[in-house]
Order: structure tokens, then sequence, then C-alpha cells
């Protein structure tokens, strides 16, 4: 697998061993590796139009986070 096609696995994987049950995004993922290795890792992804992360935490906690 090259660097740059598996990166966006990479990091999804390093999200997963930091810990990150959530990822807060203000665009839409099109479906790609780091979108479908989230769910593979259980890592929810949640589109937010705020760019305040306070304000879409707080949203995404509201909604049933």
């Amino acid at each position: 697998m090259s660097v740059s096609k598996g990166r966006g696995i990479q990091i999804a994987e390093w999200l997963k061993q930091q810990g990150a049950d959530i990822v807060l995004t203000p665009e839409t993922v099109r479906s790609s590796g780091v979108m479908y290795a989230l769910q593979v890792a259980g890592v929810r992804l949640e589109q937010v139009s705020s760019l305040h992360i306070r304000t879409a935490l707080g949203t995404v906690v509201r909604n049933g986070g």
C-alpha cells in the first residue's frame, strides 16, 4: 500500500488508537478509504456546519452524540 493512497486509512487507525469515537468535519466526506476505515473502526463521522468546535460539539452532544 502506498503512503499517499493509504493515508486516510492510516489516519483512521491513528484516530481509533487515540480513543476517538467521533470525528467532526465541516465538509462532506465523499466515499473514500478514510470513511470506510472509520466505519470499520467504529468511529462515527459527523458533518457539522459550524467552524467553532464548541458549538459543533454541543450540537452533536444535544443530538445524542
